[in-house]
């Protein structure tokens, strides 16, 4: 396992021709100094300082960035979109690109653009007044609104320049009030990580996923089943589990009843999945001032384009905030509660979007059309658990969603009990993942479940001694031919052997 992370974080290029291209596409100023600023899940990023004492980020996609033309091509169109066609300065300028590694002498694809302005929303959050916050919320809504609204019509998928796509692939795509399909911009395959690769095994070649881009609503459920089955299919190691489970198959037969019947729920809706805040960035000048002025909104790669139900989400710098440690966790989701009621205001009080509003779902749990979705394309990372949930809560209350149609899951006899029983696997389910997550905070790993180099040999020698002490818990018998260090969840002889 930790061969392949390794493998997906690795890039080689050519260094020296970066910095040509930089200098190339700056007009010809030399590169003072380069520097890698970060390595996340998905990419290297280098800070770049030009001779007239200027700075750019070029960056680097890994093999873990998913295919590399189509992540790189869609980023640089949607960025382009947003900041030329609707206006949004805050997203950095794109000075230089390649999606063809075999086309540049980089010798791997790269986006060189403009250093974000002002200073990362993370840095002051904490320092904020609670009417501070909830200004940044009512700022974002402002960035948020015009983004949102970007497309009237045309299809689901993620956004490429038209001469990227194939014309028998792409698809037109309409702004508001517009009769005629844009010029520049296509949909094509969707690069959204939430399904259509995984982010933690490398895609074989000869797997062609679903990947769009949809002309409906029910064409993209539909692929969202055919992708996950074919995953599973081709790369499960363990003979138990290369046969999908019949919950995937159920999801086809009931997808249809679960489509909004209101048009405005369908809308063609674009969103930054990953606002938290480290991707945005306020003037320190505004701030000193005692005013909120976003500047900058980064990292659009792995955008994609779906029907608004599935779209809405409150931003992450509200909705997946955690208290810190020692945080009084009262206040904290006090808080919280106040500025999700302000981000829900802004669109449903003001009409700015209804439909919107509506979708978010605040302070109620997700109906089943906005979960089975996401349940059915985590099957391969979070079990089928919460799908079959929801597949026996669905077929239980099947004359309120159709009474007039055959429950399409009648001949799998769900009952009470079963319901009863899944939610006690779900339970369990729960409690092992947590297990997990305990286990790696333990070992050290990072979000991408990696380790800095310096705390390496302590992150081997602290999974040495949880796996020893787990294995002597087991019942050997029980396992029958499995070997525990195939299904222990860190990757034991990868790990050792790194």
């Amino acid at each position: 396992m930790y061969k392949e992370h390794e493998a997906l974080r690795y890039r080689r290029f050519n260094v020296d021709a970066l910095k040509e291209e930089v200098k190339r596409s700056t007009g010809g100023l030399d590169v003072v100094r380069i520097s890698k600023w970060a390595e996340g899940r998905s990419n290297k990023v280098f800070r770049v300082q030009l001779s007239d004492g200027r700075e750019v980020i070029a960056r680097i996609p890994m093999p873990l960035a998913g295919p590399p033309h189509v992540v790189t091509a869609s980023e640089v169109a949607t960025m382009s979109f947003l900041r030329n066609r609707l206006g949004l300065t805050q997203v950095p300028n794109i000075i230089s690109w390649s999606s063809q590694a075999s086309k540049t002498a980089v010798g791997a694809e790269f986006i060189i653009m403009d250093l974000a302005g002002g200073i990362e929303l993370a840095d002051v959050w904490d320092k904020l007044t609670i009417n501070q916050k909830a200004r940044v919320v009512s700022e974002w809504v402002k960035f948020e609104t015009k983004v949102i609204h970007a497309f009237e019509r045309g299809g689901y998928g993620s956004l490429y320049f038209r001469q990227d796509v194939p014309s028998d692939v792409a698809r037109d795509v309409f702004l508001p009030n517009s009769s005629q399909p844009d010029s520049d911009y296509v949909l094509g395959p969707s690069v959204s990580q939430q399904g259509y690769w995984k982010d933690e095994c490398i895609v074989p070649e000869d797997l062609i996923p679903q990947h769009g881009p949809w002309p409906d609503v029910l064409s993209y459920l539909k692929s969202i089943t055919i992708q996950e089955r074919y995953w599973i299919e081709k790369m499960a190691k363990r003979p138990t589990r290369k046969r999908p489970h019949p919950s995937i198959e159920l999801v086809r037969k009931v997808a249809q009843y679960f489509i909004p019947s209101d048009e405005r729920l369908l809308r063609p809706t674009m969103t930054l999945r990953d606002s938290h805040m480290y991707n945005i960035f306020i003037s320190e000048e505004a701030l000193a001032r005692g005013d909120i002025e976003i500047t900058s909104v980064i990292d659009w790669q792995h955008t994609t384009i779906l029907p608004l139900y599935l779209a809405a989400d409150a931003p992450r710098f509200i909705g997946y905030d955690t208290p810190k440690p020692g945080e009084n966790e009262a206040e904290f989701t006090k808080e919280k509660k106040f500025l999700m009621a302000v981000y829900h205001a802004s669109y449903a009080d003001t009409g700015a979007d209804l439909a919107w509003a509506t979708a978010l779902s605040v302070g109620v749990p997700r109906p089943t059309p906005q979960v089975m979705p996401f349940a059915a394309r985590t099957c391969w990372h979070a079990g089928y658990v919460d799908l079959k949930k929801e597949l026996i809560r669905v077929s239980l209350d099947w004359q309120k969603i159709a009474p007039a149609v055959e429950c399409p899951l009648s001949s799998e006899g769900y009952t009470e009990q079963d319901l009863a029983q899944v939610r006690k696997d779900q339970a369990m389910w729960y409690a092992a993942h947590a297990r997990r997550v305990a286990i790696e905070e333990e070992i050290g790993l990072r979000g991408d479940k990696s380790v800095t180099p310096d705390c390496f040999r302590a992150a081997v020698k602290t999974d040495q001694r949880l796996f020893d002490a787990w294995k002597a818990g087991l019942d050997l018998q029980e396992l029958g031919n499995v070997n525990p260090a195939e299904i222990w969840p860190i990757g034991r002889d990868s790990l050792k052997s790194t």
